[in-house]
């Protein structure tokens, strides 16, 4: 037995550890090669397509940045520490947080928006986050 790919329409669908007599389903291949789930198969060549980050992809990755500026200063994270706006104690951590929170949601949506209406290329999550980082830097190191 040895392992081929399951193809359908073009796309691995699985891989499938299957003897010599075994027959795909009708409308599948079964391709020899170490192709993953999800990639291109054409003209005997796997290829992996780029997947594009969703906006729940770079909202993730925003809160998670968020989250790591508050975590910094030992909070649980920005919703935990965005509470204490009114704190005798903690309030000032939350007073410069709030703002600068506020700050990286508005940028953040704006630039999404311009993507969205083919204003501006696509950034990487990675590189999207360093530019915001560079615009609105958090209130305190991280």
């Amino acid at each position: 037995m040895t392992v081929q790919c399951l193809v359908k329409d073009g796309v691995v669908v699985n891989r499938v550890n299957v003897g010599p007599d075994w027959t795909p389903p009708s409308g599948f291949a079964l391709v020899p090669g170490d192709g993953n789930i999800g990639d291109l198969w054409s003209d005997g060549v796997f290829t992996t397509p780029v997947r594009v980050p969703t906006a729940e992809n770079y909202e993730a990755a925003i809160q998670a940045k968020i989250d790591a500026v508050a975590q910094a200063k030992s909070y649980r994270d920005g919703f935990a520490l965005a509470t204490y706006a009114t704190s005798t104690v903690f309030g000032a951590d939350a007073q410069a947080f709030i703002p600068w929170r506020d700050q990286v949601w508005t940028y953040a949506y704006a630039q999404l928006a311009a993507v969205l209406a083919g204003q501006r290329t696509q950034p990487s999550i990675e590189d999207f986050i360093a530019e915001i980082e560079a615009q609105h830097p958090a209130p305190w190191p991280v």
